[in-house]
């Protein structure tokens, strides 16, 4: 295209950096979006993707006035897929600062190697193919062992930063093993970890984050602290982008500085085995959308990880501005008149959370922010906010209404940004901080090192759920013509599936000349996997249309779906019928973007909470010759076994949902 309207010359498009500049991309792409922001604003019905003659789509998606982009030539469905999920990376490293990815390189750095282990996992991992939680199916003594050990964890790191009480509570640990969760310990007081989150920090421990030392030192905060070799972060973010580190200075962020002290230090811990890293994300909890919280990931063994989640001590404030966030957000689009009052309580409950914060190096920068918040709201009440308050709420903003609340808007995303992004803990708060993980994390390392080997190869085969595709085992002998099952609690997004995975000694016993027997077995299991992604895609095209029962076949296999819904008594029930504006109302089934499945139990169960329902799902992959008689009977029993391995006591029954 740039080429075609002389943007470009075709010589330059070997070079993507010389070909992808702003003003070509402003000029190619200003009327595609003037359109959008025309079918938005004054019709309320903007385009989700636009589809070229030549089979280009161009999927959008808006998000906090940034329009988002996405171009190929792929399905639609996978596209927007593909949008959501850059938009929720986003969420969860800038929340709803976007201006912070064109002001940062660090923390494009980051989405893009997010993105990028999201691409790859979603290709290859059953759990980012159905978006939800594999959890490794081990004993309960060992189960019982790693709970202990990631208890002493938080114990240990809350000793530790007993002087820093309030800023950081260490909250969650996880290990998990070849991307299975192994076990999860919170404590007591903590908000609850939602699976999309515990997906998200998963993508944290892939391989694209730890190719180099220079991206994990720089993985987000200027100010954070990375216990490995080499420079910090901070100077060399402060190196290579001064002008960057003084903004940052003037908003109140600190820069941490590292001694040479503190490097032979780094050294030290390095020869112990342990390298951790930190980094700062926005989780969803009960509190806010964006709950700042300080994660130090670290690999204890090989394929054995251990993350720990600590909940930043201003979280609270942070909640309360973003709630005031989402209603000026409310005024300025002209809707919600009844907001007025709900900002004025939410203005002054922030002001006095943020009273309540303990003194650190940006406590002015804060108080700063707000008091430029307070005079942002003065000017909205000034510019005719209590009268269009008490006129016709069909009536129309006025002009200088409307100015106001668009700097009110500003005002109040800079004072979030401040509070939450960059975080600083104080003076040697990050240090404190990373040398507690550090110590836990080889507590843990040594406590767990009589299992690593023993959870590595359980993770490879996930214990009783052992290559279904190729091996003779029970499965195949009590279900007959069954080739792979893929079952997951909705309620709580835990996947039960056998593993697709190759064990690494068949990967280098495939590649002998005289093995031909195991190169044929490596050919069907990859068949069997392609075949197992492309049922995933077309069952969800059916699930978003409203079916939850369908059972197909090609050449080769059949295929079944099904999808129901239970009381916490294991009864079934009868979901209504949804129509067509509901249906494409609903986000694209899985968890990441949003919870298609907790929408949809409302929908379609109403007269009990989502809460209150259990809401299951399976996909089953038969052998062609077998009748759909049999895989119900097939499905019924199966699930059966799954719950028993699974510790699940509830009943199913598959056979009512045709």
């Amino acid at each position: 295209m740039a080429v075609a309207q002389g943007l470009n010359s075709p010589s330059e498009i070997n070079d993507l950096r010389k070909a992808v500049e702003a003003n070509v991309l402003v000029q190619l792409f200003s009327p595609l979006l003037t359109s959008h922001q025309v079918m938005d604003l004054q019709f309320d019905n903007p385009y989700t993707a636009i589809t070229c003659h030549d089979g280009t789509t161009l999927a959008l998606h808006k998000y906090e006035a940034c329009v988002f982009l996405v171009i190929g030539q792929a399905e639609e469905e996978w596209l927007q897929r593909l949008l959501s999920t850059v938009v929720r990376l986003t969420k969860l490293l800038v929340g709803p600062c976007v201006a912070l990815l064109r002001e940062s390189r660090e923390r494009r750095r980051v989405l893009g190697q997010l993105l990028g282990a999201w691409l790859r996992a979603s290709a290859s991992q059953q759990c980012y193919l159905v978006e939800a939680v594999e959890r490794l199916m081990v004993s309960p003594e060992v189960t019982t062992a790693a709970v202990q050990v990631l208890s002493q964890v938080l114990e240990k790191m809350k000793s530790k930063q007993s002087s820093n009480s309030g800023v950081l509570v260490p909250c969650h640990a996880l290990l998990l093993v070849r991307n299975k969760l192994l076990a999860l310990y919170s404590s007591r007081s903590a908000q609850e970890l939602a699976a999309s989150d515990i997906l998200l920090l998963n993508l944290l421990l892939q391989d694209s984050l730890d190719h180099t030392e220079a991206s994990t030192l720089q993985l987000l905060l200027e100010d954070e602290c990375t216990v490995s070799p080499g420079r910090s972060s901070a100077a060399t973010a402060a190196a290579e982008d001064g002008a960057e580190s003084e903004q940052q200075q003037e908003e109140g962020g600190t820069l941490q500085t590292v001694t040479l002290e503190q490097l032979e230090d780094e050294e030290q811990q390095l020869l112990e085995g342990v390298t951790c890293h930190s980094v700062l994300v926005l989780l969803k909890t009960e509190l806010s959308l964006y709950t700042p919280h300080l994660v130090h990931h670290t690999n204890l063994h090989p394929n054995l990880s251990l993350i720990v989640v600590s909940e930043i001590g201003r979280s609270r404030v942070s909640g309360s501005i973003m709630s005031l966030l989402q209603c000026a957000s409310s005024l300025s689009s002209g809707r919600g008149v009844q907001a007025v009052d709900v900002c004025h309580a939410t203005l002054l409950q922030t002001l006095q959370l943020a009273g309540k914060l303990p003194p650190n190096s940006n406590t002015d920068a804060i108080a700063h922010a707000l008091d430029k918040v307070e005079v942002q709201w003065r000017h909205c009440k000034a510019g005719g906010l209590v009268e269009w308050r008490q006129s016709d709420q069909d009536s129309e903003l006025s002009s200088r209404l409307e100015s106001a609340l668009t700097a009110l808007l500003e005002a109040v995303r800079t004072a979030w940004k401040i509070i939450s992004i960059p975080y600083s803990v104080g003076t040697g708060g990050s240090l404190v901080a990373a040398a507690s993980a550090q110590q836990a994390a080889l507590y843990a390392k040594e406590k767990l090192s009589s299992y690593a080997e023993f959870l590595d190869v359980k993770a490879m085969t996930n214990s009783k759920f052992e290559c279904r595709a190729l091996t003779v085992n029970r499965y195949m002998d009590d279900f007959p013509g069954l080739v792979h099952f893929i079952y997951v609690n909705r309620s709580s997004h835990e996947l039960t599936a056998p593993s697709l995975d190759p064990l690494e000694s068949e990967v280098a016993d495939s590649n002998e000349p005289n093995n031909q027997f195991l190169a044929s077995c490596m050919a069907t299991r990859k068949l069997t996997k392609e075949r197992v992604w492309s049922m995933v895609e077309f069952a969800r095209s059916h699930l978003s249309s409203g079916n939850f029962s369908v059972m197909w076949k090609d050449t080769t296999f059949s295929y079944a779906y099904f999808l129901w819904f239970e009381d916490r008594y294991g009864v079934a029930q009868t979901p209504e019928q949804l129509d067509e504006d509901v249906l494409a109302a609903l986000p694209l089934p899985g968890i990441l973007s949003e919870d298609f499945y907790r929408l949809l139990t409302a929908h379609c169960v109403p007269g009990l909470t989502p809460d209150q329902v259990q809401v299951c799902e399976v996909f089953c992959v038969h052998l062609g010759l077998v009748t759909a008689p049999c895989i119900l009977e097939q499905t019924r029993r199966l699930l059966s076994s799954v719950w028993e391995v699974a510790g699940q006591g509830a009943t199913c029954h598959p056979t009512e949902l045709l």
